[in-house]
């Protein structure tokens, strides 16, 4: 377990340094909200070189909109949006 204290669970934590010990290169990242601690966490998942998926029905944010626009943003840029039954299934192979 990793505390987090700011938006991002990368941000002044050991997460980094406990995935690369364990050799992890994919996350799947849910929570709330989606616009600011999971799109935080995205992020910085992306620029650290991870494969990132988000699962949609894990996710949610205070309002459509913050939503909408936050999963733009990972489909653009920094996360592979996938349905939740498409990550089971790739989690079982």
């Amino acid at each position: 377990m990793v505390k987090k204290h700011r938006f991002s669970a990368f941000y002044n934590t050991q997460l980094e340094d406990v995935l690369r010990g364990l050799d992890i290169e994919s996350l799947v990242v849910v929570g709330i909200a989606t616009n600011v601690c999971v799109e935080s966490t995205i992020r910085d998942a992306s620029y650290r070189d991870y494969n990132v998926f988000l699962p949609i029905e894990a996710t949610a944010s205070y309002t459509v909109e913050q939503e909408i626009g936050a999963i733009g943003n990972f489909e653009f840029a920094f996360a592979r949006v996938v349905s939740l039954d498409n990550m089971i299934n790739k989690l079982k192979k």
